[in-house]
């Protein structure tokens, strides 16, 4: 399984993904790299920021919205 496509089960298991739990997890430092591949693939993957003991951490997550009408 490549980098991409087990960020993409983590996500689609209703998982965030933050840069620190991916290299954890084995995926390298680039997650950022990886999201943009990602997107290029049609994912609809959104940034979330929270502020941490001073620091801004990245959550990756898909978005969840749902288009009716």
């Amino acid at each position: 399984m490549t980098q991409c496509e087990s960020i993409l089960a983590w996500l689609e298991a209703g998982n965030s993904l933050t840069k620190a739990q991916a290299f954890s997890m084995g995926w390298g430092l680039s997650l950022n790299s990886r999201v943009a591949e990602l997107r290029e693939q049609g994912h609809d993957i959104v940034c979330d920021t929270e502020k941490i003991n001073g620091k801004t951490v990245y959550f990756y997550r898909l978005n969840s919205m749902v288009a009716y009408g």
